[in-house]
């Protein structure tokens, strides 16, 4: 089965039906104090007004948690997510669908633990590790459920998509998928797509 593919911390309306046309399931939107790619609430809605399909992921940290009282008198979301250094298991009971973002330094051990601690409360947790190369993501064989992978570049993801060591339980796009800063790059994606459909 094809993983579940996200993509990350979008900007603009084009983008994101972009996404949404050739297949994305989970588009994000980033409300994320400090970075780059931080958007308005009323931006992110005027644009999610505009997409059918795809789940609304927001990307967070504790720092911008409470702008999602401002957020949720606008539109509806699916899932947040936030660094694995913030998180916290009290967040749970607020937001049971949580994406916690980490690296190749995390244990696969603890990302275990942690999501089965969660299940055991009720609540639908992820993980989004970040590693470097297709070599990396061996690591997480034993998680595989549990993550979603994303790659430095989108010829890392490529390999490991060719390679089909295993399939975890989602895909996750940023900035290795722009042509230049804040726009993907359609070509590049629509043959991604193309290589997941023949998997």
């Amino acid at each position: 089965m094809r993983p579940v593919l996200k993509v990350s911390n979008l900007i603009s309306l084009q983008d994101a039906r972009s996404s949404a046309a050739v297949g994305f399931d989970l588009i994000s939107f980033s409300l994320e104090r400090g970075s780059s790619k931080k958007l308005s609430s009323s931006l992110i809605w005027n644009i999610v007004q505009w997409l059918s399909g795809p789940e609304v992921v927001l990307e967070l940290n504790l720092m911008s948690l409470e702008e999602l009282e401002e957020v949720k008198k606008l539109f509806e979301w699916s899932l947040i997510t936030l660094p694995f250094e913030e998180y916290d298991e009290r967040l749970l009971s607020e937001h049971p669908k949580l994406i916690l973002r980490t690296d190749q330094f995390t244990d696969p051990a603890k990302i275990s633990e942690i999501v089965e601690q969660a299940a055991d409360a009720g609540a639908d947790l992820k993980f989004e590790v970040s590693l470097p190369d297709a070599e990396s993501a061996s690591a997480y064989l034993g998680v595989a459920e549990y993550v979603f992978l994303h790659f430095a570049s989108l010829d890392a993801l490529i390999s490991f998509v060719n390679a089909a060591p295993f399939a975890p339980y989602g895909l996750s796009l940023g900035e290795e998928a722009e042509e230049e800063p804040g726009f993907l790059h359609y070509e590049r994606i629509d043959d991604l797509m193309d290589l997941l459909d023949e998997v």
